[in-house]
């Protein structure tokens, strides 16, 4: 049982272990590294991603905040990639999280997309702003221009508005989520879900032997009421020395009901 109880702790040590080992994983390119961002999260400084060139040179800018952790993350971006080539930085106001919160905020007015005309938004990450899609004939609609002001004063001053015509069938939030200054495609890199399935398989591994072991426990009762502890198989040594070891305790009247109980049957 300790030889079990020693590898199966090595094993969740070496799963636990692994994790820091993730988050410090190098890459080889700036686009690898995007994919990674895509497949969980933006670091909080990022402003927006685009091709430099078009895709055509392999270079990607990253827009950072200019602020102390603006710039320290530059440095960190430099040590996880590998090609320095791939890299070119800038700077910008929005980080590009809270754009998504904002578009995110921006979905509930679909709803009621007849009276002012929204009906869907983008990310312009060379631009770190956000596309307004109303749909034309709204140009001087008085609820629209309500609408802009005060989703302006809300989050900033931080929209461009797109007249665009109604869309189609199921094309409802055109815009929603799409990157118009750089298409990147839809693959994501699989380390992030490499690192979630690290940890399930370490929590399930530590409830499995949690069960199995509880329901394996034997309890062993001596022949005055002595409760001992066992983990089958329990061997015939063991109870042996379970039973040898086990004292009687005798109460201290035992010698006086005896001899009482002798009298009365003479």
């Amino acid at each position: 049982m300790k030889r079990i109880l020693t590898v199966f702790f090595a094993m969740i040590l070496v799963c636990l272990f692994s994790i820091p080992a993730y988050t410090q994983t190098k890459f080889e390119t700036a686009e690898d590294l995007y994919y990674s961002w895509a497949g969980g999260s933006f670091p909080d400084y990022v402003c927006g991603v685009w091709w430099t060139d078009g895709g055509k040179g392999g270079n990607l800018t990253i827009a950072v905040q200019y602020t102390d952790e603006g710039l320290k993350g530059i440095e960190k971006i430099k040590e996880l990639v590998n090609d320095d080539s791939t890299l070119t930085f800038t700077f910008k106001k929005y980080s590009y999280n809270y754009l998504c919160y904002v578009q995110e905020e921006l979905a509930k007015l679909y709803k009621t997309s007849e009276e002012h005309g929204l009906i869907g938004t983008s990310i312009a990450d060379k631009k770190n702003m956000i596309v307004l899609g109303i749909m034309k004939g709204y140009e001087n609609n008085e609820t629209t221009e309500k609408m802009i002001k005060e989703i302006t004063k809300e989050y900033g001053n931080l929209f461009i508005v797109n007249y665009t015509y109604p869309p189609v069938d199921d094309d409802l939030h055109l815009f929603g989520g799409m990157t118009p200054s750089g298409d990147f495609g839809n693959d994501n890199n699989n380390e992030s879900h490499v690192f979630y399935a690290t940890v399930i398989v370490s929590l399930l591994l530590t409830l499995i032997f949690v069960f199995i072991y509880r329901n394996h426990t034997h309890v062993l009762q001596t022949t005055v009421g002595m409760l001992i502890p066992t983990s089958p198989p329990l061997s015939q040594k063991n109870v042996k020395r379970a039973v040898k070891n086990s004292s009687v305790i005798y109460p201290e009247d035992l010698d006086k009901k005896i001899m009482e109980a002798i009298n009365k049957n003479h």
